[in-house]
């Protein structure tokens, strides 16, 4: 990662310039090379890089682990969404209203968005979102073996799953995670993406082979003529 080499005595670089291109149209990036080398990474820096490399790019989303370490309180802070993803079971559910508590002490309570996995194999949904006080954003069902093909080969469920439902659940996600970044870039009177393209085509490169395997639509049956 740039900033482990830049603190090991090495060259800066970019987060765009070492990001490997994925067959997805993906940059994907990961922050340290070990879990044990977080602490060399100063906050700051992470989110002045984050700030940067999200001119070249549509969207950035950073997959955290559960904690509250200073390097996850900066990035909650610098979110434009905070996606809290729960199962349908008690001690997620748990987990997730803690959050909720935490960041309204951090003032970031209203950027929280639920995605409810593995929705059909647990708890009630409303009863979810009673409990944990926010409407789910999104809610994926369970995927069982397709994810584990899809991890093994490293490929994603839509680029090798297109028909299944489970892709359109992530496809609705994906949309409603647009529409949110078109909102706030509306609000504080950016352009909805730095490169001047529309935001959707950021997921071509996953949806491109979903719709072209989808069959073509029927024609309409012409109404009824009565004498």
């Amino acid at each position: 990662m740039a900033l482990e080499r830049v603190a090991e005595g090495g060259d800066e670089e970019s987060f765009l310039e070492i990001a490997t291109n994925h067959i997805s149209g993906m940059k994907v990036l990961a922050l340290t090379l070990s879990p044990l080398h977080i602490e060399m990474l100063d906050p700051a820096r992470v989110i002045e890089a984050l700030d940067i490399a999200r001119h070249g790019v549509d969207l950035i989303v950073v997959d955290l682990h559960p904690s509250y370490h200073p390097l996850n309180l900066a990035l909650f802070a610098a979110a434009d969404q905070i996606l809290v993803p729960v199962t349908p079971d008690i001690p997620a559910v748990r987990a997730a209203l803690q959050y909720t508590e935490v960041a309204a002490e951090l003032n970031v309570r209203d950027r929280l968005e639920l995605v409810i996995n593995r929705t059909d194999s647990g708890l009630p949904v409303g009863d979810i979102e009673r409990t944990v006080g926010i409407d789910s954003m999104a809610r994926i069902r369970s995927g069982g073996m397709l994810f584990v093909k899809a991890t093994n080969v490293g490929r994603t469920i839509i680029d090798l799953f297109p028909r299944e439902k489970i892709t359109d659940d992530f496809v609705r996600l994906a949309e409603r995670v647009l529409q949110g970044r078109r909102v706030t870039a509306e609000a504080s009177d950016e352009p909805a993406t730095a490169t001047g393209r529309a935001a959707l085509p950021i997921f071509g490169g996953l949806f491109a082979k979903r719709n072209a395997e989808r069959p073509a639509p029927r024609p309409a049956p012409r109404p009824a003529v009565q004498g």
